[in-house]
């Protein structure tokens, strides 16, 4: 999760809006924005592909390289986003 919450937020950061702002466009709660990007809390598939869409990218972009684990969490990638090694 933390890896998919540093994602949305460089999308953001990159979109040049504060967490405030980029949640109302969201239209998501502030706090809930929060906690994905930390990493608290996975949003649902809609969820992302609206977060993605607002930020000017895909959900396919934001998930490149996260695998799931056995238990169905999300496991680190050996893998990088190129924005993530630049």
């Amino acid at each position: 999760m933390q890896q998919l919450g540093s994602r949305v937020r460089a999308a953001r950061k990159k979109a040049g809006l504060s967490q405030a702002a980029f949640a109302e466009k969201c239209g998501i709660d502030r706090l809930y924005l929060g906690r994905i990007e930390l990493g608290k809390q996975n949003p649902t598939v809609v969820m992302l592909m609206r977060i993605a869409s607002e930020a000017g990218t895909d959900a396919a972009t934001l998930l490149v390289g996260i695998v799931i684990d056995r238990d169905g969490a999300l496991a680190p990638s050996k893998r990088r986003m190129r924005s993530e090694t630049a």
